[in-house]
């Protein structure tokens, strides 16, 4: 019986597995130019924020004041950025969230800068990411709800832990 020696020529392997890595590479470059695939807007999801009166969490050694937003809910990626004043947004942030994909969250952390006084209010402010994953102050705008206002909520610094609920 004779046998038949199948010959692959090396050329054709060779432009073969450059043409499947360039595919992949396209792939790749494709879903980092577009990290929020269009699927992770969720139509129809009214975007919500909610935080309780708190005393900020402090371990005395690496975190110092930070805060927990009860309940995020986006309907595109997004952040919540905590004010000292929700109608002068420039110059008084004070805290950001991590970045949040579309979606629920609950017990969301921020950071804050600086220790507040017990009766200060703040303001937990959603923004929608631009489409970098990073926060910006400027280009991330806020959130708006059906009547073109901030979606937002306000809290107390409070003295001896968790307060109540509103």
């Amino acid at each position: 019986m004779k046998q038949v020696r199948l010959e692959v020529p090396f050329y054709t392997l060779f432009f073969g597995l450059i043409a499947l890595g360039l595919y992949f590479g396209v792939v790749w470059l494709r879903s980092w130019a577009e990290p929020t695939p269009s699927f992770a807007i969720a139509a129809g999801v009214e975007p919500l924020v909610k935080i309780i009166d708190q005393e900020p969490y402090s371990d005395d050694v690496i975190i110092e004041n930070r805060i927990y937003v009860n309940k995020v809910v986006l309907n595109q990626p997004g952040f919540v950025a905590v004010y000292e004043n929700p109608y002068d947004k420039y110059g008084t942030l004070v805290g950001t969230s991590r970045f949040l994909p579309a979606g629920e969250h609950a017990y969301v952390s921020v950071d804050l800068v600086k220790k507040y006084q017990p009766g200060t209010r703040l303001y937990a402010v959603l923004h929608k990411d631009t489409g970098d994953a990073i926060y910006n102050l400027v280009q991330d705008p806020t959130l708006k709800d059906k009547r073109g206002l901030d979606i937002l909520d306000d809290f107390r610094i409070r003295d001896g832990g968790f307060g109540h609920s509103k």
